[in-house]
Order: structure tokens, then sequence, then C-alpha cells
């Protein structure tokens, strides 16, 4: 298998990085996907960190770690009275009783 090295500038609102993405012969770029992800998690715990900050309640939970917990989701879209926000097993709860409530259903 031959790669190729390409160096790819992956601006966003709060990082900014060049990465050298390697091709196969396959044509297709394994680290871009690797850099966007990267880039997401860090984006990720920026915003943990402002929720924090601001007084928000966070809440790990051992739900499978997919990108969208569509029953979790749901639930809390129904049952909070405060805003929340999440990405994989990290929660966050503008309302501490919101918080209480998912942690005995979902943790």
């Amino acid at each position: 298998m031959k790669i190729e090295k390409t160096a790819v500038n992956a601006p966003s609102r709060k990082l900014n990085v060049t990465w050298i993405t390697e091709k196969g012969t396959n044509g297709i770029y394994y680290s871009e996907e690797m850099a966007k992800e990267l880039q997401e998690e860090i984006d990720w715990g920026l915003t943990s960190a402002s929720l924090i900050s601001y007084g928000w309640t966070k809440v790990i939970t051992m739900l499978p770690r997919y990108p969208n917990p569509t029953q979790a989701s749901d639930w809390a879209a129904k049952n909070c009275s405060g805003l929340f926000k999440y990405r994989y097993n990290d929660w966050f709860f503008e309302n501490k009783e919101d918080a209480a409530w998912f942690m005995l259903r979902w943790s």
C-alpha cells in the first residue's frame, strides 16, 4: 500500500490547525475523519468548560457511546424544564433538578 502525505488546513471558530492527511491507494483520506473528530472533541471540551463556569450541572452516564442517544434525548426534551446539552456520555443541565431526575432515570 502506497501512502501519500498532504498538508490540510482545518479551521474552526475555536481552533485552527494544519493536519497531515494520509491517502491510501484506495483514495480514502483516513486522517481527515480523525482530524474532524479531534476538532469536535476539543470544541466540546471548551463548550463543556463554559457550561460548568455558568453553573450548569454535569452528568456522566453509562449509556452506550454513540453520537445520538435518541431515547435519552427524547426523554430530556419531554421532561426537562431547562436547557440541556450532550455529547456521548457527557450531559449538561441548566437546571439542577433536571440533572437529578435525569440521573435517576438514565445513570
